[in-house]
């Protein structure tokens, strides 16, 4: 008998049993278990046969044909696959629904207006930036991530950078050094432009020297822009890993997985005009815990390194950490040099040709104040 199968829509299309494959062979590919092709398609089979007493007539729903593969899957002793399966469906959900049942705006407003922390500094701009910022938070947390993402995110397990926006992480743009001031001027504007539409952050890529990166850095102010001689790749979403044990790992590669999906369905919607940088952008995972775990590199990701490291006692840190990152395959490295107080700007400026001399494959450092209080 030839099924037609009902999608979500309402549309209807032929069965094609080699989809059950696909789905089976992804949920055993997310616990990085090997299959035989064989026995998939024995489970596909077996999965055909548990749906056939559901349809009506030829026609059978693409629920009821998930609703199969899941217990086909448990029932041949493939219970982790199986969840794999379910927290695979439940994301696709997720991300399938992108509606936001978010809290009444009035009371937003209310509570926006009551928080004894604005006193003094209440402004419309501000107001209009915080509540944008609740929604879209709600909106990751309530309608794309599962619970076991949310808890793992609310104990610090690991953080999602700009936990508050819907744009990408951070846009790589290719530069020479502009030769005149209208030059400067265009650049500024396309900085401004990725900004404000697509990224949360900019990496300027050049070889070159670049005379003009103090101005440009003082113009956007903050970490908005950030330089790099080395090609680097556009950054879907960034996880910060504090916690090196359980499954924090491979939660944070699922909460970025999802995210990106969200950005990038976004993108083909038309939510960012003229960008398709996102679409073949990256996910990052960043190591900032004590020691970096073991891990599987993993296609579409990019791994790296951050930490502060104690001034006074930064080359015996150092030494430390290339003792520990070995038989890591990290893609960028980056230590942030904390001082008590205020370098002078010339010793500064010799720590960093000592440190970037002694540790070549380090791709950044940074001296900084430590924060007290």
């Amino acid at each position: 008998m030839k099924y037609i199968v009902e999608k979500r829509d309402g549309a209807l299309v032929d069965f094609q049993i080699e989809k059950i494959c696909s789905v089976i062979k992804k949920a055993f590919g997310s616990l990085h278990k090997e299959w035989d092709d064989s026995v998939i398609e024995l489970l596909a089979l077996r999965v055909t046969a548990d749906f056939d007493s559901k349809r009506d007539g030829n026609r059978i729903h693409v629920e009821q044909i998930q609703d199969s593969v899941e217990k086909v899957l448990s029932e041949s002793g493939y219970t982790e696959v199986s969840k794999a399966y379910i927290l695979y469906r439940k994301q696709r959900e997720n991300v399938r629904r992108l509606v936001t049942k978010m809290q009444d705006h009035s009371s937003l407003i209310a509570s926006y207006l009551s928080d004894e922390r604005h006193h003094g500094t209440w402004s419309n701009a501000e107001m209009i930036r915080e509540i944008s910022a609740d929604l879209i938070r709600s909106f990751w947390n309530d309608e794309i991530y599962d619970e076991e993402i949310r808890n793992a995110l609310k104990e610090g397990q690991f953080r999602i950078c700009d936990p508050d926006s819907l744009l990408m992480y951070e846009k790589t743009i290719p530069v020479s050094g502009p030769d005149s001031l209208s030059q400067m001027l265009d650049l500024i504007s396309t900085i401004d432009q990725a900004l404000r539409n697509c990224a949360g952050r900019i990496c300027l890529q050049t070889k070159e020297p670049f005379l003009c990166k103090e101005e440009i850095a003082a113009f956007f102010k903050g970490s908005a822009v950030r330089f790099a001689e080395n090609e680097t790749k556009n950054v879907c979403v960034r996880a910060e890993v504090f916690r090196e044990e359980g499954n924090t790992l491979e939660l944070a590669h699922r909460t970025v997985q999802v995210r990106r999906q969200v950005l990038v369905q976004l993108a083909q919607a038309g939510f960012f005009p003229h960008e398709s940088s996102i679409c073949d952008s990256a996910a990052e995972i960043c190591f900032c815990t004590d020691h970096v775990p073991a891990f599987e590199k993993q296609p579409g990701f990019v791994y790296t390194r951050a930490k502060a490291l104690d001034g006074s006692q930064v080359f015996d840190q150092l030494d430390h950490e290339m003792q520990q990152l070995q038989g890591k395959e990290l893609d960028r490295i980056a230590y942030e040099i904390q001082f008590e107080g205020q370098a002078q700007k010339a010793a500064a400026e010799v720590l960093l040709q000592t440190l970037y001399s002694q540790y070549p494959f380090v791709n950044e450092f940074v001296i900084t104040t430590k924060q007290t209080g």
